[in-house]
């Protein structure tokens, strides 16, 4: 028996979510994770390595002391505060918005064509709405730092309402000014229901990534540390490898986000409604118009 396709448009709760997020992700696992390589996979690559090679260079001084030698403070924070440092944060950032949008292109193509969409039509929404969500999302950031720096509280409530950010800019072709009133506009009713939908899915997605990222990582640190006999090397191994692993679980929780700005766009808006109930006045059409046989 063919499995029911989830439909995206509709209003959920907590378990809803959560058994739509990992239906969504089983029926849709090859295609997604496809797409979700090929196009996000350079910046999570590139992100990998550069954490790797700032991770040797930070922790650099494990080396002097397990030679004997004795760390320099002054050298040691310049280690970890390197330029590397920045490029690490930038490409962790890039690659963030990466996986966010190429999430959102398959959604919105998925939505339009109620099937998979391919790799190429990802590709084609993604580089049209990449450099526009990667304008639009520093002055997004910014507001949440200064929430943060100001008072905790309004920086995490900012973070949580501007979870679906990304997803307006592909979905409506929303402006910046349109994408930030629409988050405050479609949450202000669901705000705590969103919060535990997000926690909730950032622990699955922490838990699963943690356990399976360890183990994988021990077993390769082990290799490393046998082969080149360098604790600097092999905890930058072993930080590239648990953040690849990172990105992959990510996936349930960029899914279970979407389904989660479906629902808040399907209570405010009613859209998936309407088009159910069109839909189901065409086909009651359809078959009024057909002539009875005997």
């Amino acid at each position: 028996m063919v499995q029911q396709k989830v439909q995206l448009r509709k209003i959920r709760d907590l378990s809803d979510n959560l058994s739509d997020t990992f239906q969504f992700i089983r029926q849709e696992f090859k295609p997604l994770v496809k797409s979700f390589v090929l196009i996000a996979g350079a910046f999570l690559l590139a992100n990998a390595i550069m954490s790797g090679i700032y991770q040797k260079t930070a922790f650099g001084f494990l080396d002097t002391l397990k030679s004997g030698g004795v760390g320099n403070e002054t050298q040691m924070f310049s280690s970890l505060f390197s330029p590397g440092y920045f490029i690490t944060i930038g490409l962790t950032w890039l690659s963030m918005l990466s996986m966010n949008v190429v999430v959102a292109c398959y959604m919105k193509i998925y939505q339009e064509k109620n099937e998979s969409p391919s790799s190429e039509e990802v590709w084609n929404y993604f580089i049209r709405y990449f450099p526009k969500v990667i304008l639009f999302s520093i002055p997004q950031i910014i507001l949440v730092i200064i929430g943060l720096v100001l008072c905790l509280f309004p920086g995490i409530y900012l973070a949580f309402v501007f979870v679906p950010f990304q997803f307006i800019i592909v979905l409506e072709d929303a402006d910046f000014g349109s994408a930030m009133s629409r988050c405050f506009e479609i949450i202000k009713r669901n705000f705590w229901m969103s919060v535990g939908i997000y926690v909730v899915a950032y622990l699955i997605y922490t838990f699963s990534s943690s356990i399976i990222g360890l183990v994988v990582a021990g077993i390769v640190g082990v290799i490393s540390y046998l082969t080149t006999k360098q604790l600097s090397t092999t905890v930058g191994i072993v930080m590239s490898v648990i953040s690849i692993v990172g990105y992959a679980f990510y996936l349930v929780f960029l899914v279970s986000a979407f389904l989660n700005y479906c629902s808040l766009t399907e209570s405010h808006d009613g859209t998936g409604l309407a088009a159910r109930l069109e839909t189901l006045g065409e086909k009651n059409d359809l078959h009024n118009n057909q002539e009875e046989e005997y």
